[in-house]
């Protein structure tokens, strides 16, 4: 076994020159069963520190040193924003005690005392939650268990590129000098990522990451060892009222950037159960940024990450959750718990690195266009107004969600998911199969996606770009299991494979979507003038309407370009030219055609598109019919609301009133009625216990005759009906509304059904 070091041969961390673009950094996690010997020989590496294991030199601020928490907590404790915090809450309680019959000394003595109790609470809050980095022995030994854990789970590798380590490694040499921070900001997936990064960082030599993590995780002996090797953690839920939490939070936060630690935070906030990323979460990126804005730091580093998973152990749950069943209650120590978890053979993890770009060069960028900003120095003049503060911190979420999408990679089972539901066939042969996923590959790189490493042989010697599409196929059809691609063979021609559990398969899918969006959104624009006219030539204005109703009605689900929507759709429809969907046309023309060419492949490329939201569409109507089980002046519960539409939903997909079983999916419903709120169609009422009611707006109220049966007309009836038209049903079906007398039916139950939950 050769000891891959990424160090150079004098041990000193200078940036790898190995030209291969890909390393697996756990090929040298040997289990013990396997080969007893070089186990030992790992194992005796480890503990003796040989090498890159011992961790003494590496990029970044110093960790490990003697008294570096108690650095940390008094640093953070003597911050100006902790101070002042500590110093309102005395004066507010020395407010109160105005009336009290006291001398002067007395009073002193007494605010003395208060500012003594408030700064030990502060301080037991620091450190409680803070990382401490006392012992490198704990460092290690988690290493170490961590890669048998990954190589266990894992069996295909842990896969890093060595150029973006190399990029990364440069820039932070340059930034140890300067105190600077690397904050790093991965994508989530899966519990695997909490030890993901800090193992990475441990491999090539960089200064551990402070981690951002739940207060869940600290638990007896797991949370000291977790703080040990970087965990950070802080409460989950809303601690906005908590006036010295906040202060202690910012404080820390504020503490380490500016004497140059890394930091890690999931940029979503929770695990994505779908597969595709979530919106951002804008709590510790506040901090991060407001820290450049109040001068605090002099400036920080952004680095996006993206870890892609063959598949994800907790995939199960994430299906049973979004089904709507009892969400069991997770923690990593149980997660890592189960046996069953260490004998799971799932493919590979890929960890990708965007190139780390200036926060404060970025904010400037931004702000250099307003002029009501005069001077671009830190601190600012004068505090942005709220609304130009949250459109750029909107702005950096969305960019480093972006950027997340640039470098992420396309996994070998993504694509057979993504090609099983994307066809109009019930299933496929495998001589089908790898025709359209060599397909799917070409369609990848021409979007600027990239594809994991397409090889047959993960054992160590094997040429790691020799590519075989069917033992390719083959392979990710082993990690996905047959639960979710059946396969048929008895009494056919050909093996067939085909979509055995399209909900759970649909997580793989949602992994390719970002590449294709504009594509998906047009074709289906497209395809909804088709319906409306019965012709295949339709108005290029009529198409740019349909995708700017479907881009706003989807903006919650997925990340779009900044180019803006006229720039974007000229994109597109150039794009579905180039790919001979739609008939070329002077650019001064007012119409769009489908090409022959798609017609006589009987619209295969075109379907892709389509296929691709489709599902998205069927839920976002279900959602909006939903909104009549709440007229005529129905206030329910919103949870109560939430669980009744995806009753309806399963219903109306069991009666084929709706093509699409992913549908039927809990959050997107949920993403559906935030959209409505925000377009004041559902009113949310939350009252001081938080609990929340939603109801319609009045203006949306449909109408109902003298025997209580549903109007088909008004603002909610035209808005579920434009929805309806771009859904997945068959053009025969153009003339027919969406909303059958079955589905005024199904809603009269129930609105029946909330109306007698809420008594």
């Amino acid at each position: 076994m050769v000891d891959v070091d990424i160090l150079d041969s004098t041990g000193h961390n200078e940036a790898p020159s190995d030209n291969k673009e890909e390393m697996n950094i756990v090929s040298d996690m040997i289990r013990f069963r396997k080969d007893p010997v070089q186990f030992m020989k790992n194992l005796n590496q480890h503990i003796a520190g040989s090498s890159w294991r011992g961790y003494d030199e590496y990029f970044g601020h110093p960790l490990y040193y003697p008294e570096v928490t108690e650095d940390v907590i008094n640093r953070t404790l003597h911050h100006p924003v902790l101070q002042k915090r500590i110093k309102d809450l005395v004066e507010i309680r020395m407010q109160k005690e105005q009336s009290w019959i006291l001398t002067a000394n007395q009073r002193l003595a007494r605010k003395e005392e208060f500012t003594s109790w408030i700064t030990y609470i502060a301080e037991g809050l620091i450190a409680k939650g803070i990382a401490t980095y006392d012992h490198k022995s704990i460092l290690k030994f988690m290493y170490f268990v961590v890669g048998q854990i990954f190589a266990r789970c894992y069996h295909q590798g842990v896969h890093i590129n060595s150029e973006e380590v190399a990029r990364i490694r440069a820039k932070a040499k340059e930034l140890q000098a300067k105190k600077q921070s690397l904050v790093f900001l991965p994508c989530h997936k899966s519990h695997f990522d909490y030890m993901a990064m800090q193992f990475i960082c441990f491999r090539i030599g960089l200064s551990l990451p402070v981690v951002v993590a739940g207060e869940n995780l600290n638990l007896p002996i797991l949370g000291y060892m977790l703080q040990q090797v970087g965990a950070m953690f802080i409460r989950r839920g809303n601690w906005s009222q908590d006036y010295l939490y906040q202060g202690v939070v910012q404080s820390y936060l504020e503490t380490i950037l500016k004497e140059g630690y890394n930091l890690q935070c999931f940029i979503e906030g929770t695990r994505s159960r779908s597969g595709k990323l979530l919106p951002p979460k804008f709590g510790i990126l506040k901090y991060i940024l407001d820290s450049i804005l109040n001068g605090h730091i002099q400036d920080t580093w952004i680095c996006p990450v993206s870890t892609q998973y063959d598949k994800v152990v907790e995939a199960n749950s994430y299906a049973t959750e979004l089904l709507g069943k009892e969400k069991i209650q997770e923690s990593l120590m149980g997660f890592l718990d189960s046996r069953k978890v260490l004998s799971l053979r799932m493919g590979r993890l890929d960890v990708r690195f965007h190139d780390p770009w200036s926060l404060k060069g970025w904010v400037i960028d931004q702000l250099s266009s307003d002029a009501e900003i005069r001077a671009l120095s830190f601190p600012l003049e004068r505090p942005l107004a709220k609304n130009t503060h949250t459109k750029v911190l909107r702005s950096l979420g969305y960019r480093i969600l972006a950027d997340i999408n640039k470098v992420s990679v396309v996994m070998p089972t993504s694509l057979v998911g993504t090609i099983l539901l994307t066809c109009s066939e019930r299933g496929l042969s495998m001589n089908q199969l790898s025709r359209r996923i060599d397909w799917l590959i070409t369609k990848v790189h021409e979007a600027g996606g990239r594809i994991g490493t397409l090889t047959t042989n993960y054992n160590s010697g094997s040429d790691p770009h020799f590519k075989d599409p069917e033992a390719v196929i083959l392979n990710a059809l082993r990690v996905l299991g047959t639960d979710l691609v059946g396969v048929e063979e008895k009494g056919l021609l050909e093996t067939t494979y085909y979509p055995k559990d399209a909900f759970r398969l649909s997580y793989y899918r949602n992994q390719v979507i970002h590449l294709f969006i504009s594509e998906a959104i047009g074709s289906i624009a497209i395809f909804t003038q088709i319906r409306r006219t019965g012709n295949v030539i339709v108005s290029k204005a009529a198409v740019h309407s349909q995708v700017q109703f479907l881009s706003t009605l989807l903006a919650g689900e997925f990340v779009f370009k900044p180019d803006g929507l006229d720039n974007n759709i000229n994109d597109t429809l150039s794009s579905l030219h180039r790919q001979g969907i739609l008939t070329a046309h002077d650019e001064a023309s007012d119409i769009v055609e489908m090409s022959n060419a798609e017609m006589i492949r009987e619209g295969e490329v075109f379907d892709f598109y389509c296929y691709l939201l489709w599902p998205f569409i069927d839920g976002y109507w279900t959602a909006s019919i939903t909104l009549f089980a709440l007229a005529p002046y129905k206030r329910v519960p919103a949870n109560l609301f939430y669980n009744m539409a995806q009753t309806l939903a399963k219903t109306l997909y069991h009666e084929g009133v709706i093509a699409h079983y992913e549908a039927v999916n809990k959050e997107m419903l949920k993403d559906a009625f935030q959209y409505f709120e925000q377009q004041g169609i559902l009113i949310r009422h939350v009252d001081e216990n938080r609990k929340a009611d939603v109801s319609l707006a009045q203006e949306w109220i449909p109408k109902v005759d003298s025997k209580g049966h549903f109007i088909p007309s008004g603002k909610l009836y035209e808005f579920s009906e434009a929805i309806a038209m771009s859904r997945n049903r068959p053009l025969r079906h153009s003339l027919i509304p969406g909303m059958t007398s079955r589905v005024f039916e199904l809603l009269r139950e129930v609105g029946q059904k909330l109306e007698v939950a809420k008594l």
